[in-house]
C-alpha cells in the first residue's frame, strides 16, 4: 500500500472518529446552538478547532443527518441552531445523487 493511500485512509478514519462523537451529541441535544455543542465536544476531550468542528457539522448537514438554521443579528449576534433530522432516508434519495456524480458528470462513459 502506498504512503499516499495510507495517509488518505488515516484522514478518513480521523474524520469518522470525530463524527462518531459529534453525531450522537447532536442527536441527544437537538435544537442546541453550535457553540454549545462545541463546548460539550471540548469537555469530552475533543481537540478540533471551532472552525473544523463547524465543517464536520456542515458535512452532517450535507449528508442530511442534521438541519442547520442560521440566524443573523439579534441580541446575541449570529448563531446556528443544530437539529437532528429524524426523517428516514429512502433509496430514491440516493439515486439522483449517484446519477449526478457518476453518469451525468461522465456522459461518454455511460
Amino acid at each position: 500500500m502506498s504512503t499516499q493511500k495510507i495517509q488518505i485512509a488515516f484522514r478518513q478514519l480521523k474524520q469518522g472518529v470525530y463524527a462518531i462523537w459529534i453525531f450522537p451529541c447532536v442527536k441527544s441535544n437537538s435544537g442546541s446552538r453550535i457553540g454549545s455543542l462545541f463546548e460539550m465536544y471540548q469537555k469530552h476531550g475533543g481537540n478540533l478547532a471551532y472552525r473544523s468542528f463547524q465543517r464536520k457539522v456542515d458535512r452532517l448537514e450535507m449528508d442530511r443527518f442534521v438541519c442547520l438554521e442560521k440566524t443573523e443579528g439579534g441580541a446575541e449576534g449570529n448563531t446556528t441552531m443544530v437539529k437532528f433530522n429524524d426523517a428516514v432516508k429512502k433509496l430514491t434519495e440516493y439515486i439522483p445523487i449517484f446519477l449526478k456524480k457518476h453518469v451525468l458528470s461522465n456522459p461518454s462513459q455511460g
